[in-house]
């Protein structure tokens, strides 16, 4: 007997914020429409082998009804002044830089 592979679809939004943002009194209606929409489409994935995944930097600013259909929601604070520099050296690491500029000549 021959299993069925399970395929799972991954959709990654970044920006989340630009799409999902509190609903306020001011809001043009085509917004709410689009907002509906993707509210619906959401709940349609999550019947589905869909994974969806989404990204913001403004946690605070989205829709609570956006908020509660999503499972898990993980916070990733900023790096702090030393996780900061540990990371800039590390993508700097690779660059030649000229012997004058280490010097201060130039």
């Amino acid at each position: 007997m021959v299993q069925a592979e399970i395929v799972v679809q991954v959709i990654f939004i970044d920006e989340l914020d630009g799409l999902c943002r509190k609903r306020v009194a001011t809001e043009e209606d085509y917004s709410r429409r689009m907002k509906t929409e993707l509210l619906k489409q959401i709940e349609n994935a999550t019947r589905s082998h869909l994974f969806l995944l989404c990204a913001t930097n403004c946690p605070w600013e989205l829709d609570s009804a956006f908020l509660r259909r999503f499972q898990k929601r993980v916070h990733i604070p900023l790096p702090d002044r030393f996780q900061s520099q540990v990371l800039c050296a590390k993508m700097v690491e690779d660059i030649s830089v000229d012997e004058q500029l280490n010097r201060g000549d130039a």
